[in-house]
């Protein structure tokens, strides 16, 4: 799963710097029609370009790329948001291949290729699982910043078939999960079956716990012990008119 997506911070490296106080969410690299690109969610751009200064980058140590560019106008997002429509909560760019190759050259990464898009037999898929990097997860050794990912299994509550463009996930655990989900946003799906080939299915926009929650009144629908994750169905169809809604 960790060759699909990378970390993707969100800040001013230059003013704040980078450690684990540094905002994050997640980055799933897409290859469609022998193209690469970055696919992550509305909000994270939103969070990533809502102060001066402020860009979406991934690091490819010792480099980094910003997912911005210049103008004359200042520091501008290369992501892209997927139309008007916030309930479509998708941002993406293209990747050029030398920076892929940049990225993939001290860890390994491999888009998730909808050119070899095979969809599932919804019918026989009880569980999924979603992958991503916790925000709150961070951690510092001398010099470097580790940011694991972590992968939550859960059964498909929501009716998936040809027509869906979103799907839910949620099960009931035994004790609460430990995580808090926020930063996962932007990760990828897959779907599980008998095979040893998970099949990339989605992308994350929502999950719970966030690690961020109040106190929770009792008649709450989520306890401290389940977890959900919600996300946009990904597929070639899918995708096409994504980047047709963001002029890609």
């Amino acid at each position: 799963m960790n060759a699909t997506c990378a970390p993707l911070f969100l800040g001013s490296i230059l003013a704040d710097g980078h450690g684990v106080q540094t905002a994050s969410a997640t980055a799933t690299f897409v290859k469609f029609r022998n193209r690469n690109y970055v696919v992550t969610c509305r909000h994270v751009k939103k969070i990533a370009f809502s102060q001066a200064g402020w860009t979406a980058r991934l690091h490819a140590h010792p480099a980094i790329i910003e997912l911005a560019h210049w103008t004359s106008a200042g520091r501008q997002p290369t992501l892209n948001d997927v139309g008007s429509d916030a309930s479509i909560d998708i941002s993406l760019c293209p990747l050029p291949e030398h920076l892929m190759e940049m990225l993939a050259k001290n860890k390994p990464k491999a888009p998730i290729d909808l050119d070899r898009f095979s969809p599932p037999n919804w019918r026989e898929i009880t569980h999924c699982l979603a992958a991503g990097f916790p925000d709150r997860a961070k951690s510092e050794d001398g010099t470097s910043l580790a940011s694991p990912l972590i992968e939550v299994v859960a059964e498909i509550a929501s009716t998936v078939d040809a027509r869906s463009t979103s799907l839910v996930m949620q099960s009931q655990l035994q004790r609460p999960p430990g995580w808090g989900f926020s930063g996962m946003s932007g990760g990828p799906i897959f779907a599980l079956d008998e095979s040893d080939q998970p099949s990339p299915v989605g992308i994350i926009f929502e999950g719970y716990p966030s690690g961020e929650e109040g106190p929770r009144s009792e008649d709450a629908f989520l306890r401290d012990n389940d977890v959900l994750i919600r996300g946009h169905l990904l597929t070639p169809d899918i995708f096409t008119a994504w980047l047709q809604a963001a002029n890609l």
